[in-house]
């Protein structure tokens, strides 16, 4: 990702830079965004823009009205799609190693769910939530907490295996050096959707809150203190101080007595241990919802031209309603329970609400995208903005239905799912034209290939 600080003096020109045909085509584009920028933006006051010339000493400094450049922003969100927000504040100061002075991020990975310091990987891995789902699609179901608990245990136990056999196999020194000082992992959850819908929840509303709130505390006391416990067998991170973990609001605020109990004893294996991710390549070839992502569709038409002798259409049914229907007999696809909601279907609110109850106990970060339709307007687009940082999203990022990023692929619904452009209108593995934005990232809808 590439990123630049709301206070840089280049500001306007980097928030362009994607409008510019040819100018950034390998990357996605974001800024750094502050607290002070978005007060100063609240009480339309202006903001400082400052940077220090590291050879002399120079202080390049200017003021710039904060409403303007907001909305700078906004309108190109709603045309491009960047750049996204990444609230930086919340980034440096929410996490298990934000007390410690000389820790400090420098960017983030392409989709933006870990932040990174200079020479760090991401090492990420998901758990699928719709496969603890017991009775599914009946009044019985529910969820199995027993046999999850046991998956993120052995997760965390899996990512710190493959961070070992990996780690003399990069290639930077600066990178095998901060893999092995700091040991960050990222496991994450795909499949919370269909979760929902096997379940009879529908999401983004209140139980839809409720279970959120439990699954994510849940599942990073029980990372946290599965690292604990490889601490004490294989020792701790390089730069483990639990004077400045124990400092941390996010320690604080979400791990419980008995398990800092455990990371005061023993240490903790990672700095780093949670993240969600698109999961938007393995969520397609495992037939499921994508990350924190709603289903973007039920039901498309899909042209394909590499199957068939000249171009041949036919319609694609999610797996989710497969399975609904396989399992209650139902026979009608375009007649489905109420709580089978898309991505178009979901009040932007309600997205960003529930991202916020998962951002609480995710020490990194959550890429996820909001779709909207074609005639939202800038206020309201503004307002998802300053909702997000409100409520304590380390990042947003928006897809307006038929923005100049996109073409379209019709749904069997009427709706539109949008087709990349831009530096994704060809497939870099296979050459196919065929690539969708969902699931919070585009991806190749002939060979399956995605940057996410």
């Amino acid at each position: 990702m590439l990123s630049i600080r709301s206070s840089h003096p280049d500001l306007e020109e980097f928030i362009d830079v994607k409008t510019i045909d040819g100018e950034i085509t390998g990357a996605n584009i974001s800024i750094e965004i502050d607290n002070a920028f978005m007060i100063a933006v609240k009480e339309e006051k202006e903001y400082r823009l400052h940077f220090t010339v590291e050879d002399t000493g120079e202080v390049i400094e200017k003021f710039v009205d904060a409403k303007r450049i907001y909305k700078k922003i906004i309108e190109n969100n709603m045309d491009w799609a960047e750049p996204g927000a990444l609230y930086w504040d919340r980034i440096s100061s929410y996490h298990f190693m934000s007390a410690d002075p000389e820790l400090s991020f420098d960017g983030v990975n392409p989709c933006a769910e870990e932040p990174l310091v200079g020479g760090g990987s991401c090492l990420l891995g998901s758990i699928n939530l719709s496969e603890f789902v017991v009775a599914p699609f009946t009044s019985a179901a529910i969820f199995d907490f027993d046999r999850f608990i046991e998956a993120v245990h052995d997760a965390v136990h899996a990512l710190n295996d493959v961070l070992d056999e990996g780690l003399p196999l990069h290639p930077l020194e600066i990178q095998r050096k901060v893999v092995a000082e700091l040991r960050q992992i990222g496991l994450g959850i795909m499949g919370l959707a269909d979760m929902f819908i096997k379940l009879g929840i529908t999401y983004g509303g209140t139980q839809s809150l409720v279970l959120s709130e439990i699954i994510s505390h849940m599942m990073l006391n029980e990372a946290t203190r599965t690292s604990a416990m490889i601490a004490r067998d294989l020792g701790s991170f390089t730069r483990f101080n639990y004077e400045y973990i124990e400092q941390s609001p996010f320690f604080q605020d979400n791990i419980v007595p008995e398990v800092q109990a455990l990371v005061k004893e023993y240490g903790l294996r990672n700095s780093q241990l949670l993240c969600i991710a698109p999961t938007g390549s393995i969520g397609s070839m495992l037939g499921i919802s994508g990350g924190l992502e709603p289903e973007f569709a039920f039901s498309y038409d899909r042209t394909t031209k590499s199957l068939h002798d000249g171009d041949m259409t036919y319609t694609v049914h999610a797996d989710i309603v497969k399975e609904f229907m396989a399992v209650t007999g139902h026979k009608d696809e375009n007649d489905l329970p109420d709580y089978f909601v898309s991505a178009h279907d979901i009040p932007w609110r309600n997205r960003i609400e529930l991202q916020a109850v998962w951002q609480k106990h995710i020490d990194a970060s959550i890429s996820s995208t909001i779709n909207l339709g074609e005639h939202i307007t800038a206020d309201e687009v503004m307002d998802i903005y300053m909702y997000a940082w409100e409520m304590g999203l380390k990042g947003c990022t928006i897809y307006r239905e038929n923005c100049k990023r996109g073409g379209i692929l019709v749904s069997t619904k009427g709706k539109k799912e949008e087709k990349a452009t831009g530096y994704y209108s060809t497939c870099p593995e296979c050459e196919s034209e065929n690539m969708v934005v969902s699931n919070g990232c585009v991806t190749c809808q002939e060979c399956g290939f995605s940057p996410c």
